[in-house]
């Protein structure tokens, strides 16, 4: 992801901590793309429960 794209800092951060893994098996994101009800499931419980993050 390219830091002109729309939220790079935000996805970056939460990337960082865990919070999100990004869209494909290399972990890329694609920001423009919608999420589905599996992905934002998962990313509330991630951002509700630490121990639940990526790397905790």
């Amino acid at each position: 992801m390219n830091d002109d794209q729309i939220y790079a800092k935000e996805i970056r951060l939460l990337y960082q901590t865990g919070i999100l893994q990004g869209s494909d098996a290399e972990g890329n994101f694609y920001p423009g793309d919608r999420i589905t009800w599996a992905e934002a499931t998962a990313i509330l419980n991630r951002l509700c429960q630490k121990d639940a993050r990526i790397g905790a």
